[in-house]
């Protein structure tokens, strides 16, 4: 299948020069010091997938008047760029810089842009998961519109759902003073999108979990996340579930107390993607966890938003180009709640492609370990902030008992491999 062959970066964040890191259509399993550019690695993988998605193709991130811009600051100057080849039967190059998105055909044979699909997870996004106060209900939208929907596609449309939104929310069609219907369609059409994306997470979740995370002797779970019309949903439920453009229901300060009050025009609400948990108990049972964010610990959590995550990946069949890249998303769990995750990802590499990038480098000795029987499907690379270069080139000597080293970007960082 397709798989990335090289990535090569120049005046992207932390590297202001020529970076390539060679990957050969394998798995990759890096360990880098804070600061030294793995975050890098994975944010240009990002940045390169959701370029497309964008309005301007992406310039804004390699144009220093923006404020969103991502070059390195230490090489405004340079012409900053990414660019990903991809060996396999249908070889390609993608390619982002000042100028946008682009690709390039080899020998030409045209690429699989459909197939071609990552699935992004961060220790960000697990935080962004649980992090609701105690009086708050969890509302998964953010996390949904900014991690998961700019990564699913609508069949119908040929449109990624977070295009659909940031469509939506970007102008408000009219027809003279009116609303024009087609702007109204788009939004029951996205909220039919949605909805079924929450219907297939609802579907295998649960499974996820208890057969791949869950502790021996817990109670099975049962996941369920919910994204009801606003005709469908109970009557005592304030929240506005599905988007729509009306006189919504806002929260506002009346004498030191907070009241709800209808908007005096009619704007598009946020959305509400609630998370509804119940344990499974010995007599059969289901308790209903009101609020997991303050009865579960850490560990869970992180399983819990992990198995909401993959329950969208295709395990049954190999694909054609699809990847996990993952970043320091294990930091805050033990080693024996890391392993099941390990050997999750392990199960599933021959259907996806695993990036994974970690700052502990214990970790990444054991997934090493871990992946010893497998050894020639993967690479591994360390990569190190280039604090004394003559100190650090002569450390690798002495470890790796051979002088395997690239120095990738002069005199700021060093690539050892493995």
């Amino acid at each position: 299948m397709p798989a990335i062959n090289r990535i090569h970066i120049c005046g992207f964040k932390a590297f202001p020069n020529d970076f390539e890191l060679q990957l050969e259509g394998k798995n990759l399993l890096m360990y880098g010091e804070n600061g030294s550019g793995k975050s890098s690695i994975y944010y240009a993988l990002h940045c390169m997938f959701q370029a497309p998605l964008k309005p301007d193709a992406g310039k804004k991130y390699f144009d220093p008047a923006s404020e969103q811009h991502l070059k390195n600051l230490n090489n405004l100057d340079v012409d900053s760029k990414i660019w990903i080849d991809f060996d396999g039967r249908h070889p390609f190059i993608y390619n982002i810089d000042k100028e946008g998105y682009q690709f390039t055909l080899l020998g030409g044979k045209h690429p699989l842009p459909a197939q071609i699909n990552g699935c992004f997870v961060n220790h960000q996004f697990l935080f962004h998961f649980f992090n609701f106060r105690n009086s708050q209900r969890i509302n998964l939208f953010p996390v949904f519109i900014k991690d998961i929907l700019p990564f699913c596609k609508d069949d119908n449309t040929g449109l990624h759902i977070g295009e659909m939104y940031d469509e939506i929310t970007a102008s408000i069609i009219k027809k003279g003073r009116h609303i024009h219907p087609d702007y109204i369609s788009n939004i029951e059409y996205f909220n039919k999108a949605v909805k079924k994306v929450v219907e297939d997470i609802n579907i295998y979740a649960s499974d996820r979990y208890n057969e791949s995370f869950k502790d021996e002797d817990d109670n099975e779970l049962v996941i369920r996340l919910r994204y009801d019309s606003n005709f469908d949903k109970p009557e005592d439920d304030t929240n506005e579930y599905w988007l729509k453009y009306d006189n919504i229901i806002e929260l506002v300060k009346e004498n030191g107390e907070i009241k709800e009050r209808k908007s005096s025009y009619k704007k598009l609400n946020e959305p509400f993607i609630g998370l509804e948990i119940s344990e499974k108990m010995p007599d059969g049972n289901l308790r209903k966890i009101v609020k997991p964010h303050t009865y579960f610990n850490e560990a869970k959590l992180t399983a819990i938003a992990l198995s909401v995550r993959f329950a969208l990946l295709n395990i049954e069949k190999p694909a054609d180009g699809r990847f996990l890249a993952l970043d320091d998303m294990l930091i805050s769990l033990d080693m024996s709640n890391r392993a099941k995750v390990v050997d999750f990802l392990l199960k599933i590499s021959d259907k996806y492609k695993i990036y994974l990038f970690t700052h502990d480098k214990m970790f990444f000795e054991y997934f090493k370990h871990k992946t010893k029987k497998n050894q020639d499907a993967w690479v591994y690379k360390e990569i190190y902030m280039d604090y004394d270069r003559l100190h650090i080139l002569e450390i690798a000597r002495i470890t790796l008992g051979k002088p395997n080293i690239i120095l990738n970007s002069m005199n700021t960082r060093l690539l050892v491999i493995s």
